[in-house]
């Protein structure tokens, strides 16, 4: 189950970057493309410099209790110094491997604290924000 044009409709007029790639049968939106902001990260004196991440959200089970991964698509693997990317793993629904976000303590806010009506895009990317514009520098960290 993907989301609908209301709730997309949402997040773009909060970030009109995001972008429609897949919908389902249904004609619900599964799968977005977004630009967050967030800071460089890694250990060097660059680490809070802005930059911007290009991500994929694959929606279609977003009520769930799995939060969705988030995948980035840009800037590349190489270049990810911030702590909360993991390294790529296989993308099924772009065909290819990508690094992706570490969701940390929110998969368990998301699974345990929040009813399934409050699992939004809006909330998804709030969520993903907040990890991207900060980074946890407690081992064990994604990098």
């Amino acid at each position: 189950m993907g989301i609908c044009q209301s709730e997309y409709d949402k997040l773009y007029s909060l970030n009109p970057s995001a972008e429609i790639l897949f919908r389902n049968a249904y004609n619900e939106i599964s799968g977005i493309c977004v630009v967050l902001k967030g800071h460089q990260g890694g250990l060097g004196p660059n680490k809070e410099k802005i930059i911007w991440y290009n991500v994929y959200i694959g929606i279609d089970k977003i009520r769930s209790e799995q939060i969705p991964r988030i995948f980035i698509l840009e800037p590349p693997d190489h270049l990810i110094e911030h702590k909360n990317v993991f390294h790529p793993t296989f993308c099924v629904d772009l065909g290819r491997s990508l690094p992706h976000l570490c969701w940390g303590d929110y998969e368990k806010y998301w699974k345990r604290d929040l009813q399934r009506h409050d699992r939004t895009l809006v909330c998804l990317i709030r969520c993903a924000e907040k990890i991207l514009g900060e980074q946890c520098l407690k081992p064990p960290y994604a990098r």
